[in-house]
């Protein structure tokens, strides 16, 4: 494929689709690429004269969007093409690129070398590796970027080395493909690779070993690193402490390593194996025989014990809200603490590739799960990164989930009304019970006129296929969604969202008066210019503070939780939050940018800021849930940005 065919932008767009997998429209890409949907379009052209000599093409579904369709056997060579230097579009990509090269690297590079490669100016690379200095040291394991004027290093262990190496390299796979797709800087042997997959894949299941997929990889690309850095001269330089529960697993170990041995013929001596020991340790799962959750806590030692009790403890206290009847949450908690523990004892922090869409989707959820961080650091003397809160609140959202199946046993009741003849109603029906499942227990369908049995029915949500402000309005007090007589795709999302308020009705209670009033003309800013996060923030909890609603400490507070976790969410909108001690009042303060900045990792122009009193905690989840399914959702988006006046901002609501 000749690269010169296909600038930065559409290569980035073909990555795009790639990464997606589905139909995507070209607004959304536009927003992401930042430009127009017409730039998009002629893009789609271009890509398309390149891909079809490889028997790809990007389709175009009139009203739904774009899809790219590929065989299997070419998803390397677009990987190839859209992971290219020139794509180095983004700040993370940049920083992912430089800090593979200085892993690699025994000497220090020049910076002007950097700069050629990269296809960066100098002011570009200076704030590249100021990021990449902040995100080395806030993760585990920490590095030490050395810089001497001209000239950058990093200075670490070869197991830590190794560590990051394989974090990266395993969450660049391809899991689309069926060969994967390897950084193009990684100098892996691909044969060596292969040899090393299988061969793993086979002894993990020959002694039923329980692992998935992203641990499994995990553990290839370890050994895979450490054969490649061994074949370079760089074996491991410290002998690795280890505990008795680490050689439990030493004959899998040394039967798998003497297996890879025989076949690719690189040695790995005692410390070598011990490595791998270590990281097979924290990557397979607990393979205790019981599902019973009491039985399964009493293998577990009192630390993750310990701190589950902490955890769920400082949730009621801080936030009201009791998970404590769920026995399967608990254990669940308990033994993700076990296992996180012995990863952080040897460095090893995993990232969660689902965390933007917990911190947009799950905002709540995510908040709650930062609590961990005091617990862990309270009994076991660690930091708990962000990606890890995340695989907290997944933890928290599959309990959520489980009690409001629990609270509705057949499902959640939905009453189908409707003026349709006999046949086409319970056509309709059927359509929308096959959709859901068990997920709704839907009672009719009802005429029109049957008040009373629709009344009885007890529903939570009516479907209708009238609209009942006209037919019923005595109904409309119960949520309702008038549907066609087609269900498509826009009532499935419209029901969904009511679906979703019904199982949060669960946990957040109702705002106490209409979402109006926790809006100020007075906190209400447009066209503005600033240019971090740092500034909006502090802008906006001066004007709070000064209205009375806080006290000046609302920035301090403010701007340390910016500090812990980004509070960017989707679709190019922050909703930094706060909550205030002392004498205060819940508020929410609306900015408009006049250009984007970048926020964490995100471009942002819209900005709600949450400042919440201790009073209103309990409120807290349902504030954030309001704005993020109000305000922030995709169909929501440009009506926010046209906002104009107070009274624009109000009609949304």
């Amino acid at each position: 494929m000749e690269n010169e065919l296909l600038h930065g932008r559409q290569r980035q767009l073909l990555a795009l689709l790639k990464t997606q997998q589905r139909v995507v429209t070209s607004k959304e890409l536009a927003s992401l690429l930042e430009v127009s949907d017409r730039t998009v379009r002629n893009d789609v052209i271009v890509l398309n004269n390149v891909l079809e000599r490889h028997g790809a093409k990007i389709e175009t579904t009139r009203g739904k969007g774009l899809i790219l369709r590929m065989p299997e056997e070419v998803s390397p060579i677009l990987s190839d093409l859209a992971h290219t230097p020139d794509t180095l579009q983004s700040r993370e990509d940049r920083a992912n690129f430089l800090l593979v090269k200085l892993l690699l690297s025994d000497t220090a590079f020049q910076l002007g070398d950097l700069e050629d490669e990269m296809f960066i100016s100098r002011t570009t690379l200076e704030n590249d590796i100021r990021y990449l200095r902040k995100l080395v040291t806030m993760r585990r394991p920490n590095l030490y970027l050395n810089r001497r004027e001209n000239r950058i290093s990093i200075e670490t262990s070869e197991w830590n080395r190794r560590l990051v190496l394989t974090k990266i390299f395993s969450e660049s796979w391809d899991y689309h493909s069926r060969e994967g797709v390897f950084l193009q800087d990684t100098q892996l042997n691909p044969y060596t690779f292969y040899s090393i997959l299988e061969l793993t894949k086979n002894v993990i299941r020959s002694k039923n070993i329980k692992m998935d997929d992203y641990d499994l990889i995990g553990l290839v690309f370890n050994i895979a690193v450490a054969e490649f850095r061994i074949r370079t001269g760089h074996p491991l330089d410290t002998l690795i402490d280890v505990t008795p529960d680490i050689l439990n697993v030493a004959p899998l170990v040394n039967e798998l390593m003497d297996s890879i041995e025989n076949d690719i013929q690189t040695v790995f001596d005692a410390n070598e194996r011990i490595g791998v020991m270590v990281s097979l340790s924290f990557r397979q799962h607990p393979s205790f025989a019981s599902d019973d959750p009491d039985e399964i806590l009493r293998h577990l030692d009192q630390n993750a014990l310990r701190t589950t009790d902490l955890f769920l403890q400082r949730i009621l206290a801080e936030y009201g809200v009791d998970f404590s009847q769920d026995k399967q949450l608990y254990a669940d908690l308990a033994i993700h603490i076990f296992r996180l523990e012995k990863r952080l004892r040897y460095s090893y922090e995993r990232r969660n590739p689902l965390l933007p869409a917990i911190k947009s989707r799950f905002i709540y959820f995510f908040e709650l799960a930062m609590t961990i961080r005091n617990c862990f650091q309270s009994v076991y003397g660690m930091s708990v990164g962000e990606d890890e809160w995340g695989y907290f609140a997944d933890i928290l959202i599959t309990s959520s989930h489980r009690t409001a199946k629990r609270h509705f046993k057949n499902g959640i009741p939905v009453a189908f009304v409707s003026h349709l003849g006999r046949s086409d109603r319970n056509m309709l029906a059927s359509q929308i019970q096959s959709i859901y499942g068990d997920t709704i227990d839907l009672r009719g369908p009802y005429s029109i006129y049957e008040k009373t049995q629709i009344t009885l029915a007890s529903p939570k949500i009516i479907l209708s296929t009238v609209r009942l402000e006209t037919v019923r309005p005595e109904l409309v007090s119960i949520p309702h969604l008038t549907i066609p007589a087609s269900f498509g795709d826009e009532a499935f999302l419209q029901l969904n969202a009511l679906l979703r308020e019904c199982r949060d009705s669960l946990f957040f209670q109702k705002l106490p008066r209409h979402p109006k009033s926790y809006f100020d003309r007075d906190l209400f800013f447009i066209d503005q210019d600033f240019s971090n996060e740092q500034e909006v923030i502090t802008f906006l909890t001066y004007h709070i503070s000064q209205l009375g609603y806080a006290t000046e400490e609302c920035t301090n507070r403010a701007l340390e939780r910016e500090e812990l976790s980004s509070t960017a969410v989707e679709n190019g909108v922050a909703i930094p939050r706060v909550r205030v001690l002392g004498p205060s009042k819940t508020i929410i303060a609306f900015m408009q940018l006049r250009k984007p900045i970048l926020w964490g990792s995100q471009k942002v122009s819209t900005i709600f800021l949450l400042s919440i009193s201790e009073t209103d905690l309990p409120l807290f989840g349902t504030l954030l849930n309001y704005l993020v399914n109000n305000l922030c959702s995709w169909d929501k988006r440009k009506k926010v940005m046209q906002i104009q006046s107070f009274e624009d901002l109000l009609q949304l609501l």
